[in-house]
């Protein structure tokens, strides 16, 4: 890699996937960048035609260009999302010299909810491995065969214990917040076996639900926090994964009748799964991942909804469907390029919004939760440590949501309390939405040049 005159290398490092190095201005004492709440800014994928012999003019990248002139003093990380292997990286570390990597650029796969596949694939299974826990009984597991409706058809986050809504506690309660639990409902969570989807599963649990469903792609995933979960309840509540790809129509045609048969049909849908691809600019952006992505969030919320859906209407019963979608459906996210997943997202507040009206005849309520950043397992790796300040500093709390931040409003708009509700989508992002609207009408003035204030003028 060439750098230009004007900068040396004064540290490199390889953490794998993540190429790290650090360049100083020479011969200017170091300094900080202009926002001085971080000393640090990484770039993913801004060199669409990177190799070993690339030349990286800074002022050109445009994540860069606010923070860089002539007259800053800057130390730099960049880190290169690339899958960089060990026999492909060549370093020279010398004092006062620079160092000249070789890198063999690779695809940038972001960061997902679900394994990725090479290619853009139509998916099918022809039958789906189900484990079923039941009190007295253990586990048991089962294959549920799929039949073909038409031809065109990181880091474990735990809790230490979950305490089901009994009978007789349920009984003391108020009316108030009767109304608020999920005593005697059966329960779908898709995305379940990790992340929001399974503390929101878990939250389903302790507000009462009879019997608690996860649907999820990761079979091995799914089964330990199925057992987990299992387990933590004190073995008193059936719970069952189903392995199923959200892509797969027949797939959760023949889950959700499982589902039917073996507990009646689901009073509560929470469809979490999805993935993100972020830091890719739009003209980059390959269009087999861009299908892939629309395909798990946008089409996949769809089918979850449709089946759940008839089920609760062959029943004759009232249902909630509660469908995560982002607070990118409604924004466009800051510093990173994102063009799929906030236009994937902003499709799913329609279709709830579309599904609401429309089912409202059915008593089957439509509902979305739109979350703010969240700090996720996901969301804990060093290469998006300098995105993340930057995410705080847009918040009035200067903070991430918590895993568990979206329990409460999940119970809530699965449960009779918010039975008056249908095609709404809930903002909960601290509030990023109100917080960036009152400072992009500020003048930029002496009143406003704090670090995050900055961030949201400049």
């Amino acid at each position: 890699m060439i750098i230009s005159e004007d900068f040396q290398v004064s540290a490199f490092k390889v953490l794998f996937p993540i190429l790290e190095f650090q360049i100083n201005r020479s011969n200017l004492e170091p300094s900080t960048l202009p926002y001085s709440s971080f000393s640090s800014f990484s770039i993913y994928n801004n060199f669409p035609n990177f190799n070993s012999n690339s030349n990286l003019n800074f002022q050109s990248i445009p994540t860069l260009k606010p923070l860089i002139s002539t007259q800053n003093t800057i130390t730099i990380t960049i880190i290169i999302m690339s899958a960089v292997r060990s026999s492909i990286v060549r370093a020279a570390i010398k004092a006062g010299r620079r160092t000249t990597p070789s890198i063999a650029r690779q695809a940038v796969r972001a960061f997902t909810t679900t394994p990725q596949a090479n290619d853009y694939e139509a998916i099918h299974e022809k039958e789906i491995p189900a484990t079923k826990f039941q009190p007295g009984s253990g586990a048991e597991r089962v294959t549920i065969p799929v039949e073909e409706v038409t031809a065109a058809a990181a880091a474990k986050e735990t809790v230490d214990v979950v305490t089901p809504l009994t009978q007789s506690a349920y009984k003391g309660m108020t009316p108030t917040m009767q109304k608020m639990s999920l005593m005697g409902k059966v329960v779908v969570v898709t995305g379940g076996a990790r992340g929001l989807g399974n503390h929101m599963a878990r939250a389903c649990v302790e507000a009462g639900a009879k019997a608690l469903v996860i649907f999820d792609a990761n079979q091995e995933l799914g089964d330990a926090s199925a057992a987990e979960l299992y387990e933590l309840t004190g073995n008193k509540i059936p719970i069952s994964f189903f392995k199923v790809d959200v892509r797969d129509a027949d797939a959760i045609e023949s889950a959700v009748n499982s589902v039917v048969a073996e507990h009646g049909a689901p009073d509560v849908l929470i469809n979490s799964a999805g993935i993100a691809d972020s830091n890719i600019p739009a003209e980059t952006y390959d269009h087999n991942m861009f299908r892939r992505l629309i395909d798990i969030n946008l089409t996949g919320s769809f089918l979850m909804s449709q089946a759940v859906g008839k089920a609760m209407m062959a029943a004759g019963k009232p249902g909630s469907i509660v469908l995560v979608a982002s607070m990118s459906g409604s924004i466009v996210n800051y510093p990173q390029e994102q063009s799929c997943y906030n236009a994937s997202k902003a499709g799913v507040v329609q279709l709830g919004k579309s599904l609401g009206a429309e089912w409202a005849k059915y008593n089957v309520r439509v509902n979305m939760i739109s979350p703010g950043y969240m700090d996720t397992a996901l969301n804990n790796v060093p290469a998006l440590d300098a995105q993340k300040v930057i995410w705080k500093s847009l918040t009035p709390q200067n903070r991430l949501g918590a895993v568990d931040d979206l329990n409460g409003l999940a119970v809530f708009l699965a449960s009779d309390a918010s039975a008056f509700m249908t095609g709404s989508n809930v903002i909960i992002d601290d509030p990023i939405n109100v917080w960036i609207s009152f400072f992009w009408v500020m003048p930029k003035s002496s009143s406003f040049d704090g670090p995050r204030e900055r961030a949201m003028m400049t």
